[in-house]
């Protein structure tokens, strides 16, 4: 059988002559795909309809999603024609979280959590199509910060005196800590200190069997970063005091045991001012500890309320895990880029002043100040 030309010939030369169409050969994977064009022109596709059209190749189903839905909110995406195409849905997470949806359905919807791409494929005549999907944003909430509650103040009172070691009034002249320190976990700013198993938020898990449903996020997130600055109690009036030696129970009148505030103030009225000045530069220094580390804390990369917000997962342990990690990675970059800079910086403290103190040993020695870090 000869091939029928269609010619369109001008009165002084032929234009051109072209074939009838064709499908493309079975080789051309790329072009078949891109018009689905898989049989060739004017045959019937048995895999469209019921009911179908026997004169028409079945067209290709179009996909519609709303753009945009609020937090938890319901959203439906349509796909049409859909009946005998053999449709497969999907959804993809904008972090790459791939939940598999139904099939041989024409519409796929439910309460959203979370932003990504809703895909669709279908299959006709043995063969699959893919590449049509639409993106659903999810409105992310607001007022999810900690910044408001971030805050640092010096000490009041005996507060976080049992995080401070009062025989090691050298090293630990002076500590800031998170306002809840137990002694037993010092070197914390966070409160809680660790949310790997328990506390800082809430998970819920979204509800049906939509392109969201099942998946867990978070709620009611309760972190904070509350700081004092604490002198060490063995530097203020308010110790019960250290047993004296000899030396300082003359000086004394007494061999009752007496802070090194008051064997340097009461017994020793010269170091009066040495001693005032030791303890305003342990205040001073704890303070710029606070203050660095409220103003790394406030950081957007740091606010670990906000980076908790958009977080989900199909696995309620997995998100834990995935938001204590979050939150240790916050901690340290707080204290590496605030807390350790800042202390190295400044100056160490010194009195340059013979004062009363006791060494590690129950009892006071005599001894020249000549710093603490």
């Amino acid at each position: 059988m000869f091939r029928k030309l269609f010619c369109v010939i001008s009165l002084v030369v032929a234009i051109g002559c072209v074939a009838e169409p064709t499908a493309p050969k079975p080789n051309d994977v790329l072009l078949a795909e891109r018009w689905n064009w898989s049989l060739p022109l004017g045959t019937v596709n048995p895999y469209c309809g019921p009911p179908f059209n026997p004169s028409e190749v079945c067209p290709p189903p179009e996909l519609d999603c709303p753009h945009t839905v609020a937090f938890n909110q319901v959203a439906t995406c349509y796909v049409s024609p859909w009946v005998g195409y053999n449709i497969q849905w999907k959804f993809v997470t904008d972090y790459g979280l791939v939940v598999n949806g139904p099939s041989n359905v024409g519409s796929w919807g439910g309460n959203m959590v979370t932003s990504g791409d809703v895909f669709v494929s279908w299959t006709i005549g043995g063969i699959t199509y893919s590449g049509l999907y639409d993106h659903i944003s999810v409105t992310r909430r607001t007022g999810w910060t900690w910044v408001p509650f971030v805050s640092g103040r010096a000490a009041i009172g005996t507060e976080i005196d049992q995080c401070i070691p009062p025989n090691d009034y050298e090293d630990y002249a002076g500590l800031t800590e998170a306002f809840d320190c137990n002694g037993q976990t010092p070197g914390n700013f966070f409160t809680p200190k660790s949310v790997s198993t328990t506390g800082g938020f809430t998970i819920v898990q979204a509800p049906g069997t939509g392109p969201n449903g099942g998946m867990f996020y978070m709620t009611s997130p309760n972190a904070v970063m509350l700081l004092r600055g604490q002198v060490n109690i063995a530097w203020r009036s308010d110790h019960s005091g250290f047993a004296l030696n000899q030396d300082a129970a003359t000086l004394c009148g007494t061999t009752a045991a007496k802070s090194i505030w008051h064997v340097n103030t009461v017994c020793f009225p010269a170091g009066s001012d040495s001693v005032q000045d030791q303890v305003n530069k342990i205040v001073i220094h704890e303070g710029k500890h606070i203050v660095a580390g409220v103003a790394a804390a406030k950081l957007p990369a740091n606010d670990v309320h906000a980076l908790w917000e958009p977080m989900v997962d199909v696995n309620m342990a997995l998100l834990r895990s995935r938001a204590s990690d979050l939150y240790r990675d916050a901690y340290f970059r707080v204290n590496d880029l605030a807390i350790v800079p800042a202390h190295q910086a400044m100056s160490p403290y010194a009195t340059g002043a013979v004062l009363y103190k006791p060494p590690t040993s129950t009892l006071c020695s005599y001894a020249l100040i000549t710093g603490i870090y």
